[in-house]
């Protein structure tokens, strides 16, 4: 079994972007590091499960408000560390697309790839039995669970709930809110709401920037794109 250099660049990226000393790789694993930073290698499948292990060790206690497994895997979006895999990604139109064609997606990740079982879809997820066995490669397990948690945001959406027990792997569809978008506003008061959301927005700007800044990346490259396009057509509707 084989991992794609795809999973070791992610946390290399990571950590590179919060200023971590990534030197630290070469004490942790005999992996060339050169390998660690190409997307396109491919790693004997236990030294990354230890390498990860060895990563989880070092760093967590700089994370002690969330786990580091999850949070590097919930930003693969804005790590842009899969080599090009993201903008495959992007031509998708919907999450369900991917998950038809999971075995395709995990090609990129892991050689061979597992086979699919007992695929089924429902109104709220779509589930199916893997042979990958899990249990001998849980951190790697654990950063694929939260990767497709991550999925939809690919798409424009939001985080999803992914559970993976052993051989058996179910993914939850995103629940769909309703949002009182700028047009939805009553005539009577619509340009005084307007402003008062502007200057919401303005301040979740300042907020999201300094969190960026304290090296709290998740989810924060696409929150900060989405307000500013909202704030753009906030002052279209006033002009």
């Amino acid at each position: 079994m084989y991992f794609s250099g795809k999973i070791t660049n992610s946390f290399f990226e990571f950590l590179k972007r919060c200023e971590f000393n990534t030197s630290r790789f070469f004490e942790m694993t005999p992996l060339e590091i050169d390998f660690l930073k190409d997307p396109h290698s491919w790693m004997e499948a236990r030294q990354v499960e230890r390498l990860l292990n060895n990563i989880q060790k070092a760093y967590s206690y700089h994370f002690m408000d969330k786990d580091l497994i999850t949070t590097v895997g919930h930003n693969c979006v804005s790590l842009k560390s899969w080599g090009g895999l993201e903008g495959f990604l992007k031509m998708f139109e919907v999450p369900e697309e991917i998950h038809e064609k999971m075995d395709i997606f995990f090609s990129y990740f892991m050689s061979p790839v597992f086979k699919i079982y007992n695929h089924e879809v429902t109104n709220n997820s779509v589930c199916f039995d893997v042979s990958f066995d899990s249990s001998k490669y849980p951190i790697v397990t654990h950063y694929f669970k939260a990767v497709l948690e991550a999925l939809p945001v690919f798409l424009g959406g939001e985080l999803t709930e992914v559970k993976w027990q052993d051989h058996h792997l179910e993914i939850f569809y995103p629940e769909e809110e309703s949002i009182p978008l700028p047009f939805m506003i009553s005539e009577s008061s619509a340009e005084e709401k307007e402003q008062l959301l502007i200057d919401k927005i303005k301040t979740c700007e300042k907020n999201l920037i300094t969190l960026k800044d304290s090296k709290n990346f998740e989810l924060l490259d696409q929150t900060l794109k989405i307000l500013l396009e909202l704030k753009k057509e906030l002052k279209k509707r006033k002009k």
